[in-house]
């Protein structure tokens, strides 16, 4: 089974723009915090150096002031002459005056004894050459305290800029640090919802494999149950195959016989006497018989027995007018032409069975024209059913096994229905047309499937002997 796997995300990105900029400022600090140290160093080196030339009080007097003032006032080829190098010079120079080409090889306190010496004997004040010596070292310290200065103000430009970078740089850090403490953070609950997926997704996988195993198993055990109800059917149906063999086979035997050959006992009875010059008979049948007025009957010949001979056998019809215990008086209704209605002729009725215990069952569909005006009606054919149950038989709704007969009135559409005796035919009259013409032929198709006799009105009517001759109302 495949095993689901979380997306992969994609690179931090962020975290390593981050982290470079970290890097880079942290070089950017240490190269400034390197100069600063070397300019810190520097301004060091060159106070202790003024220290050296000039004591701050000593810079601080007029002739100090006068003297770097003097060194800037007479610049040298190439730059500025230095404090130093003035004094130098105006030392050589004393030394030259007072002292003449010797005084050179002397050291300073001797030429600047001899100097004081020389002002006592010749007088002389401070505003003399030695005076502007003075001033001129007193102008070179001046100078060299703006050097001074100068570098001070370099020392809290570079110290400022130092402390801009260390706030730059603790503002930086401290987002970096949010940003890392955040990109951490991320990191962390990330690794937390990827381990509740992998456990979500482990106990889902064992879930499905669970559900996937029990499916199997209740699968092989359907398919178990599955062979053994198949099994089971197939017996079942088989058994059922022969049950309806066998009852078809009862009702072929049960079932009136419209093609063999019949003898005497398959006539409901018989006629007694008959009236010469009259349509009066009697018959064998009484109200013992369930016999009622109305019934009708066909007279057939015995020699050809009920249903077989020319016109199969009929040779009439009788209907019942009055009833006695063991007979009954018939008017005969209608005569077959060359027939004559005799003793002895056998009268049957495809409805009517003196046994109560047994009964036809008819499904009866379509019009029908019982009054022979030549139109087949509903109304008719309610008649028709009238008859039938009046008789005794069972009129079912639709076409089983355990019907008879099937009575099949005028084929829809045909010439005797009432479709045609209106000239303009409406949508809703062809709809329902064709509903029925549809119904009549399943009808049809199912009686051949059933092997169910299908009787047309016709010959229905002659087999029960209902002519449109009858008084039966």
């Amino acid at each position: 089974m495949a095993v689901a796997r979380p997306a992969r995300s994609s690179p931090p990105f962020a975290l390593i723009i981050i982290t470079c900029l970290w890097f880079i400022s942290m070089a950017v600090a240490v190269i400034f915090y390197i100069k600063l140290g070397q300019a810190q160093d520097d301004a060091v080196a060159n106070s202790n150096a003024l220290l050296q030339a000039a004591s701050t009080n000593e810079r601080n007097a007029a002739s100090y002031k006068q003297l770097v003032e003097y060194a800037k006032g007479h610049p040298v080829e190439g730059g500025s002459i230095s404090t130093y190098a003035q004094l130098d010079s105006q030392v050589n120079l004393l030394k030259k005056q007072f002292g003449g080409p010797t005084a050179a090889t002397k050291t300073t306190d001797a030429v600047i004894a001899d100097i004081h010496a020389a002002m006592a004997a010749a007088g002389r004040n401070e505003g003399e050459p030695v005076t502007d010596a003075l001033h001129n070292l007193s102008a070179a310290l001046a100078a060299e305290k703006a050097n001074v200065e100068t570098a001070k103000k370099s020392l809290a430009d570079a110290q400022a800029a130092y402390e801009a970078a260390k706030a730059q740089y603790g503002t930086t850090n401290t987002s970096d640090k949010a940003a890392i403490q955040k990109a951490q953070a991320d990191a962390a609950q990330a690794a937390t919802s990827l381990a509740d997926a992998q456990a979500r997704v482990a106990a889902t996988n064992q879930n499905y494999e669970k559900q996937l195993t029990d499916s199997a198993r209740a699968l092989e055990d359907s398919q178990r149950q599955l062979a053994v109800q198949k099994k089971q059917a197939k017996e079942d149906l088989d058994v059922a195959h022969q049950k309806i063999i066998d009852l078809q086979h009862t009702i072929d035997l049960l079932r009136p016989s419209l093609s063999t050959n019949a003898a005497a006992h398959e006539a409901d009875g018989k006629i007694i006497r008959t009236t010469p010059g009259s349509a009066d008979v009697w018959i064998t049948l009484g109200r013992k018989d369930h016999v009622s007025p109305g019934l009708t009957f066909a007279v057939y010949d015995p020699r050809y027995g009920v249903g077989s001979g020319p016109n199969s056998g009929g040779k009439g019809g009788l209907e019942v007018v009055e009833v006695g215990d063991n007979e009954s008086l018939c008017r005969v209704t209608h005569v077959e032409k060359g027939q004559t209605i005799l003793q002895d002729d056998l009268i049957a009725n495809a409805v009517y069975n003196k046994d109560k215990n047994r009964k036809y069952h008819f499904v009866v569909y379509g019009d029908f024209d019982l009054d022979g005006d030549g139109i087949a009606t509903p109304g008719e054919r309610d008649k028709l059913v009238r008859l039938i149950q009046g008789w005794g038989g069972v009129i079912d709704d639709k076409l089983t096994t355990q019907s008879d007969f099937i009575i099949l009135g005028a084929q829809p559409g045909s010439a005797s229905t009432k479709f045609d005796t209106v000239t303009e035919q409406t949508d809703d009259m062809k709809k329902a047309r064709k509903g029925q013409q549809d119904d009549y032929n399943k009808m049809l198709s199912d009686a051949r499937a059933y092997s169910i006799p299908v009787l047309d009105s016709t010959r229905f009517l002659a087999m029960i002997g209902y002519y449109a001759t009858t008084v039966w109302k």
